[in-house]
């Protein structure tokens, strides 16, 4: 892929991109969701209708999609998770234990005020990589949906990814150690924030929410 890269709203785009979506999502976040299954095309199934329409950002690219974002506030959360879903691929038990989890990291609602977004899930097509295309979308979502504080959370050995978000602007508020069985994968979560008009963090932002 290369070439000028547009961006449309989930809710505005009439062909279906959901499983292209899904595949890269998987993708993307494979070392966290391999605990759910190592099954790429179980991974597809199960989150290919769990994105929100109206949270999404498509970044397409010769047409083709090359990757997107979730913008998260106190009426949509991105992803939603279908608990029958998860019990249909993943049977009874494991499905109910997983279910759990991602019902608290993804279902649960975010007690922000008005003015303020959770950027997450951000993805890029493997083909698409190095080319702009996660900093078009967090500065598309930033000029166009009109909120004026945005907050997002980071691994600290996505390394991309955090050099992306301090070039915009982003400046680090906290970070949480890793729990038990995460600390095979990273050693910190860190805690983002942008807001254009003061750098003063008054209050414990990411105190109620925690995402993959």
């Amino acid at each position: 892929m290369d070439g000028m890269i547009e961006i449309k709203k989930l809710s505005e785009i009439e062909d279906d991109v959901r499983t292209k979506m899904a595949e890269v999502f998987a993708i993307s976040y494979y070392e966290e969701l391999s605990i759910i299954s190592k099954d790429i095309e179980k991974l597809i199934k199960i989150f290919r209708d769990s994105f929100t329409a109206e949270t999404f950002y498509i970044a397409f690219m010769d047409g083709e999609l090359a990757g997107f974002l979730g913008c998260s506030d106190n009426m949509y959360r991105a992803i939603n998770i279908s608990k029958e879903v998860i019990l249909a691929e993943l049977g009874k038990i494991k499905g109910s234990l997983i279910f759990k989890f991602l019902d608290k990291e993804f279902n649960t609602p975010i007690a922000y005020t008005d003015d303020i977004a959770y950027i997450e899930a951000v993805a890029t097509h493997p083909e698409a990589r190095d080319k702009g295309v996660a900093t078009r979308l967090i500065e598309h979502v930033m000029l166009k949906s009109g909120y004026s504080e945005f907050r997002l959370t980071v691994k600290d050995n996505n390394r991309k990814a955090l050099s992306v978000y301090r070039r915009i602007g982003f400046v680090e508020v906290d970070r949480i150690k890793a729990s038990f069985f995460e600390k095979k994968y990273f050693k910190f979560k860190i805690y983002m924030r942008y807001r254009e008009e003061t750098d003063i963090f008054e209050d414990d932002i990411f105190s109620q929410i925690d995402i993959v």
